[in-house]
This record gives structure tokens, sequence and C-alpha cells, in this order.
């Protein structure tokens, strides 16, 4: 069996699972209550198309004061009862509310994280799909279950005020899921899975334009203008109605369920019933309902809201093909075929105004959209929707600039789109280095414009343009080029020579700046112990010789390709 080990571990990072069990109270050294503040931890991820499904079971996590002492723990799953599993590729360009803790009073400048490293699985996107597992021996998790997370700025909690923690699981950083194939059982492919080095610390710049993944639980108290909730991850939060422009209410239990627009809780919404709430962060960091679908059967809420991500459109059939699982969270994917009629409306990331509706929008609908849907009757033969709200829109694939270079085209397999640039706030960085973010698109027309054609890989955030009603491109992000093959020509200066499996040889530059720092990483395997050791730049030119086996992923510069990540060995 192989076993799996990370080189450098910290000895914060080995003492992390014993540090959990000895955590601070909310008392002061007197004994009296400690002054404590809200804060509420979000769990998202940068997304990945390779799967349909990277499930994990989040254990415990825990803030640490700054200047050392004893971690707090905010969110703990392991206390009775069974864990909830999370399938992060459901929350791709969202965040999933984790918890809401009272944590005393004072600053922190890490996040201790421990996962159950039996819980994970991935599926991939293949018709049809394979599930691997650690049960099965096709899944094995490198480093240790409990690791730091940096904050990027320290977290003041005030006694009486909220407060945010996202934490992004970046399901697209080369090094998280690392294939070794063959190296299974029976010659099967083996993933290495790395939690400790691809969760970092995400920022929410505007509190309230940040998009929630639906919030799911059971009601426990009712009020004229708000609900408390006991959430699906076992915490509990008070969610407003929208007094204002009032809040969109679905009664699942009445036929047919239509939608009513109400500045107060309705009667039918009482105590015990099952909800789910489209909702919006408000700048005091209290929670507003934009729509909520409510029941007493907690499996409609399930039946009557397929989530998942579009794999086809058909225009003439007016038709989408949904992947979801349908049986409940946890279970097999299926891909679903469901009917645009002209009763549907389509909404974007949660509003509350409709942005089109029937089959004459469905052309702005593109396959690797991510889509949460009502339909009209679950138990149909074919399921029709009677809204699609489009959670995250993005285009993918190699880039060219469109006529006049106000935009990009993207062409892959599975379509050919255009979006122009965003009007304000267009910004545009490699893979990875959302750090080095690059405003304005006139730098990416240079770069892209010095390019053979094909040669670059992208993919955009999309925002709808009510004016123009066609997607925008928020942003950029250039793709790294993933490929196999072996080093033929040592390190010179920053510059080696690659040749991929069935290719020509390139020249890879690899960096040592600060912030676009090239990841280097040798993999050893010894009595069936695979070590994967992070190199420094001093030994680059050591490692990088004529004839190691590497795998790289790069980006395009007008020069050669730029290295983000290499790996060296098996």
């Amino acid at each position: 069996m192989n076993r799996f080990r990370f080189g450098t571990a910290t000895a914060f990072a080995v003492a992390s699972i014993t540090l959990f069990t000895a955590c601070g109270g909310n008392k002061s050294s007197d004994g009296t209550p400690a002054a404590t503040g809200q804060v509420d931890f979000l769990v998202s991820d940068a997304p990945a198309d390779s799967w349909s499904a990277v499930n994990v079971v989040l254990q415990k996590v825990a803030l640490v004061p700054q200047g050392g002492g004893a971690p707090v723990v905010a969110y703990d799953s392991t206390a009775g009862g069974a864990p909830t599993s999370l399938n992060l590729v459901q929350l791709d360009d969202l965040a999933d509310l984790l918890t809401s803790a009272h944590v005393p009073a004072g600053t922190y400048t890490k996040v201790l994280v421990q996962i159950d490293p039996a819980s994970v699985s991935l599926t991939d996107s293949q018709t049809p799909s394979h599930t691997y597992d650690v049960a099965g021996g096709n899944v094995k998790v490198v480093g240790l279950p409990g690791f730091l997370v940096d904050l990027s700025a320290p977290l003041v909690v005030t006694e009486g005020q909220n407060a945010q923690v996202q934490l992004d699981f970046d399901l697209g950083h080369p090094l998280f899921i690392l294939d070794r194939p063959g190296m299974g059982p029976g010659g099967t492919d083996l993933y290495l899975v790395n939690f400790e080095r691809c969760v970092r610390h995400r920022p929410i710049p505007v509190l309230g334009s940040f998009l929630l993944r639906h919030l799911r639980g059971q009601v426990t108290a009712v009020s004229g203008t708000s609900i408390a909730v006991a959430t699906e991850h076992r915490g509990s939060k008070v969610i407003d109605v929208d007094t204002g422009n009032g809040s969109l209410f679905y009664d699942l239990d009445q036929s047919p369920v239509t939608p009513v627009v109400s500045p107060s809780v309705p009667a039918s919404l009482t105590v015990s019933k099952y909800v789910r709430v489209a909702s919006r962060f408000q700048g005091s960091g209290k929670l507003t309902a934009v729509r909520v679908w409510y029941t007493s059967d907690r499996a409609k809420l399930h039946r009557f809201s397929p989530e998942g991500h579009v794999v086809a459109v058909d225009t003439a059939a007016n038709t989408m093909k949904v992947l979801w699982n349908p049986a409940g969270p946890g279970t097999p994917l299926a891909l679903t075929t469901v009917n645009v009629d002209g009763g549907t409306s389509f909404f974007f990331r949660g509003g509350a105004s409709a942005i089109g509706t029937g089959p004459a929008f469905l052309g702005n609908v593109a396959p690797g959209f991510k889509v949460q849907m009502t339909v009209a009757d679950p138990a149909a033969a074919t399921l029709t929707a009677a809204s699609v709200d489009i959670e995250r829109a993005h285009y993918e694939g190699t880039l060219a600039l469109t006529a006049g270079d106000a935009g990009l085209t993207f062409t892959n397999p599975r379509y050919t789109k255009s979006a122009d640039f965003a009007a304000s706030g267009f910004t545009w960085w490699n893979f990875t280095y959302p750090t080095l973010a690059n405003s304005g698109s006139a730098g990416l027309v240079s770069l892209l414009s010095g390019l053979p054609a094909n040669t670059a890989r992208g993919a955009s955030g999309l925002t709808w343009n009510a004016g123009s009603g066609s997607w925008n491109a928020q942003n950029a992000i250039l793709l790294p080029i993933a490929q196999r093959g072996q080093i033929t020509g040592g390190l010179s200066g920053n510059t080696f020579t690659f040749t991929p499996t069935g290719g020509s040889a390139e020249a890879v530059d690899v960096s040592s700046t600060l912030g676009s720092a090239t990841l280097v990483f040798q993999i050893t395997n010894q009595g069936g112990i695979i070590t994967v050791t992070p190199l420094a730049s001093s030994q680059w030119a050591a490692a990088f010789t004529a004839g190691t086996t590497a795998r790289i992923f790069a980006v395009p510069t007008a020069g050669n390709l730029r290295a983000y990540v290499v790996t060296l060995g098996i």
C-alpha cells in the first residue's frame, strides 16, 4: 500500500490536531463572560471543470489569535450526529455559509482547518462518470488533516459586530489534485489530493454584492419580518425579509406554485417548515432574503430545485441538459433534460428581477453555467423550469479578440461565444496570480495581438448587461497549458528546454519573483512512500537536468511559455 508525506512540514502543523483539543472559551481571565462578536465562516472554491464532485467533510475550524494563544473553535462537526459532506464543485464562484459563531473580541491572523481525510472522494465530469475514493485506494490525501491558512489581513472581531471569513478551496490549482497514471490498485489511476497548500483566505471586497449559495434548513422561530433557521451545517442564522422591496416567497405545498412578493413573513411559513433561501449580506453583516422556498416536506426542497451544471443547450428543442443529483445530496449524478417554455424566468446570481424569459433567452445560456432552478412539476416525465437562477456564468476556451478589439471570443468543442469587455472594473491576470491583476483591457489586447493564433486559453466571469441584452466579460484569466514530457535542456538563466510527449521542444521560463514565483516540486517514490517536496529556487539548477521526467503548467507570453508549476519525477 502506498503512503504519502509532504516535505518540510511545520511544527505548528504537526501540533494542529492537539491544539484543536485545547481551545479557548468565551470567558475572560477572571471568569466573567468575555466580550464577543459574530464571525460568519464561508467556504467557496475556484472552479475545476474536470470534476463534477469533490466531496470532503470539514471537521473543525478555529481562529488563531494574533501573537499566539489557544485557537478558538468556531465550527465542530464532530460533536454529535453525522457531519455534512461538502461537494466543493457546487461552490464554484459561490460561498456556502458554514456557520456563524460568537468569538471573543480581539485580533486573529490565521485559521486552523481540519478535514476528515477518509471522507474525500472525486467524481469526474465524463459520461458515464467515475468516482474515486480513499477506501478504494484511488485517492490519497497528502499532508496532515489539520493545517493553517494565513489571513490576508488581520481579522479584528469587535464586540457586538459582525465579521466574515471566507475560505477558498482552489480546485483549479495544479497541485490540488495530482493524477499519477497507473499507480492505483491494479494499475488504475491514483489521485493525490492536497488541501494544505491549496486552501486560502479570500477577502470579500464588497459585502452587499457578495453572492451566497442558497441556505437550507428548518425554521426554528418566526417574527413578522424575520425567520430563524437551523442550517444544514448545524448552525443557526436569522434572516430578515426585505421590508422595502419585499422578498419573493414560494409555498411548495401549494399547487400550482405561485411566487408571492411580501414585505413580511407569510402566515403559511411557520416554525418547523423546511426552507431554501437566496439571501444577501447587508452592510451590517445581517442577511436579507431575496427569495424563499418553503414546505412541510423536506424532500420537496430538493425535488423542486435542481441545482447543477449545464452540459448542453438545445435552442431548437428549447431544452437544457443539467448534471445534478436527483436522489439528493451525496447521491450519484444524473444528466437531466429540462424544458424551457414561455413561463420560464431567468435570474442572475440571486437577483430579484428577471433578466429574461422563455425560449428567446435560452441562447444566452452556455455549457458550464451553474444554475439553480425551480421546476413546475417535479413528478413530470420531463421537467419544466419555472425559474432559472444563473449562479455562475462563464465562458472558457481558446482566446481571440473580437472585431475592433472590443471583447473576447472563446472557442471550445461545445461552443464559440463572444463577450465585450465590461465598461468598468475589467481585470485580467495569469492563472492563480489574482494579487497581480491588471486593470483595463489594453494590456490583454496587446498581449493577445502579439501571440500566434490558438495559443492562449482563458476563462472569463460574466456579468449581465441589461442595456445590450448580452454578457460582458468582467475579468479574464489566462489558463495554464498542462503538458507531460521530459526536460531536454537544463536551466540556463531562467529558461529550460522541455519536450512534451509526442511534441516539439519548447523554451519554458521560470521565475523566483515574490508573488509570482514558479512552484517547483520533486516527487519521489521510495519503498511505496511517495514524497512531494518543494524546491527552493537555489535548488532548481541541480534538479532541472536533461532526461528528467516532468509535468508543467504554463501560460503563453510574448516570448516563451511561463511556468506556474513544475513537478519533477514520477
